[in-house]
């Protein structure tokens, strides 16, 4: 079982690298929100929430692993969907399956594999899942405290996913959700 940590930056909105360390305290990589143009940036500051979400992961060599970007249309208004490509994944979908608030969850569809995982967390848990289609444990996610500066702590339980890919769509889910 390996661990990753890294540390949520103050400021939600904020485009600055956030480096992963290993359990030896080595940098293994790192992850980037950014947005796609001036306008995007200034919505977002305006309305002081997370309306768009796009995310970037690169390796110890600055090469980049994971892109996930928000597909923005009118369908989307409601139910945000975001198309990625990864290294390791390929191309993927992430939809919003979110029903209640306080249970947040989103789902990864990769047709070229057909595989479905899950990212959900519980009413009043620090702890995040990802599943595979059979319900088997991915990856663990926590966070140490409520308030920021936060150190999140990543568990992979099993091999089917990277873990800058889980990074990735973690930040995704934390910013959005």
């Amino acid at each position: 079982m390996e661990t990753f940590v890294f540390k949520m930056p103050i400021l939600r909105g904020s485009t600055k690298i956030i480096d992963i360390f290993d359990e030896n305290h080595n940098r293994v990589g790192s992850i980037q929100r950014i947005y796609r143009n001036k306008l995007e940036k200034i919505i977002d500051f305006i309305s002081n929430d997370a309306v768009f979400v796009n995310v970037q992961a690169f390796d110890t060599s600055n090469n980049l692993v994971c892109k996930v970007k928000e597909k923005i249309s009118i369908k989307t208004m409601i139910r945000s969907k975001w198309e990625g490509k990864s290294i390791n994944l390929g191309d993927f979908w992430v939809f919003d399956k979110t029903i209640i608030k306080t249970n947040p969850k989103l789902q990864i569809e990769i047709p070229e594999k057909n595989e479905i995982f899950t990212i959900h967390k519980d009413f009043a848990d620090k702890r995040v899942f990802i599943k595979n289609n059979g319900g088997k444990i991915v990856a663990e996610i926590k966070y140490d405290k409520p308030v920021p500066p936060q150190t999140i702590t990543i568990q992979m339980k099993s091999g089917d996913m990277h873990y800058l890919d889980v990074a990735c769509l973690y930040y995704l889910f934390i910013v959005y959700c």
